[in-house]
């Protein structure tokens, strides 16, 4: 059976995912003892939306047993990246599993952040890092779909129009 044919938008995001496995997939990560592979996610079918499902997960990948560390995401579309700090990975890990090590140090992290830093650098893409603030606690936030926010303005604004109706209705007799 043929493959079906690609966007543009997915094919850049499987493009730069080829790229980024090239840059990273053969060198792997010891840190604390485990030896990690960095993979970045690439489309799961033919189209991203015009590039609106164009976001790819970085993620330190161990290559024995052990938990997955989602390290940060790129966006080919929109040419941005963000990394998550050290500081923010360490109190994630033990939220989702109290008790066990992360399995990576702050060093190796380092190096890894500067060769990806780098890496986006050349890409001439936009990195932001994602930090905590010294002394609070990082707290997920799940974010409302565009398409929820959207259906809910637009149903407050026929609401707004059906009062000002029956208003305006109501003073006429």
């Amino acid at each position: 059976m043929a493959e079906q044919p690609r966007t543009v938008f997915a094919q850049k995001a499987l493009d730069f995912a080829q790229l980024f496995a090239l840059a990273f997939g053969e060198a792997p990560i010891v840190s604390g003892g485990v030896t990690y592979r960095l993979e970045i996610s690439s489309p799961e079918g033919p189209s991203t939306g015009g590039g609106v499902q164009g976001v790819q997960h970085m993620t330190l990948v161990p290559q024995a047993a052990g938990n997955s560390i989602v390290v940060g995401s790129a966006n080919r579309t929109r040419m941005t990246a963000q990394l998550r700090s050290f500081a923010l990975l360490v109190p994630n890990h033990d939220r989702r599993s109290p008790g066990t090590d992360l399995g990576l140090d702050g060093a190796s992290y380092g190096a890894l952040v500067k060769r990806l830093a780098e890496f986006f650098s050349n890409q001439s893409m936009t990195l932001t890092m994602d930090d905590v603030a010294p002394g609070s606690t990082p707290v997920a936030i799940p974010r409302q779909s565009s398409r929820v926010a959207l259906f809910l303005v637009i149903g407050m604004g026929l609401l707004l129009l059906a009062v000002v109706a029956w208003f305006v209705a109501s003073r006429a007799h």
